[in-house]
């Protein structure tokens, strides 16, 4: 399968976020750089890596969806893993993640309204054929039934969508909700979603400057 997509999203990543040319000091410099190491490493090395028939662990890709004003986020509340998250899922042998997180974004809300934000134009970033994520994080997702623990290796974008709009959502969440940016962080205790909710404000900020 092709992996060319992928690494190329994966280098503008880090020629942008882990560079530092998008950079906020609270940010963990070293930990961006690990994730990105680590998820092109397993690109680089594992053939198989698109595949949820991989234990070792495969790419997943996710969309943390906001509204038009970036003051509200969507996100639901996973059943199997009983935390609220943005929407996302498992590649399922797509080298493309963006197409991924699209599809999931699309299969766990029922919006049509989505479209990826670009910010990365207004920032005078670099062309982008697809476009560029905003976090990467790995987490292990623990053993159920027959699936060993294994690693989710996570491309994680930004999509905006009209808070109005009917959501529906599917048989993986007990609930879906938009939330003011200061309720989203009370719900969650998870760094790695406080992490995004900081991005996507100092995306919102750059943008507007």
């Amino acid at each position: 399968m092709n992996r060319e997509p992928i690494q190329r999203i994966l280098n503008a990543y880090q020629k942008t976020w882990v560079a530092g040319m998008l950079r906020d000091p609270k940010w963990d410099e070293r930990e961006e750089q690990r994730k990105y190491k680590e998820i092109m490493r397993f690109v680089t090395e594992d053939a198989n890596c698109f595949s949820s028939s991989n234990y070792f662990g495969h790419i997943t890709a996710s969309a943390l969806v906001t509204n038009a004003d970036f003051s509200k986020v969507l996100l639901l509340h996973h059943k199997k893993l009983n935390k609220w998250l943005q929407l996302g899922g498992h590649a399922d042998n797509d080298p493309h993640p963006e197409s991924t997180a699209e599809r999931e974004a699309y299969e766990e809300s029922g919006l049509e309204t989505l479209s990826f934000l670009d910010y990365w134009s207004p920032l005078g970033l670099q062309t982008m054929r697809e476009p560029l994520p905003f976090d990467l994080d790995i987490h292990e997702i623990p053993e159920r039934k027959t699936k060993p623990a294994h690693l989710h290796f996570d491309l994680r974008y930004l999509m905006v969508a009209d808070e109005d709009a009917k959501l529906c959502k599917n048989h993986e969440s007990n609930d879906l909700r938009w939330f003011t940016m200061s309720d989203a962080y009370e719900i969650t205790t998870e760094i790695s979603m406080k992490r995004q909710f900081d991005k996507l404000s100092f995306v919102a900020k750059a943008i507007a400057h």
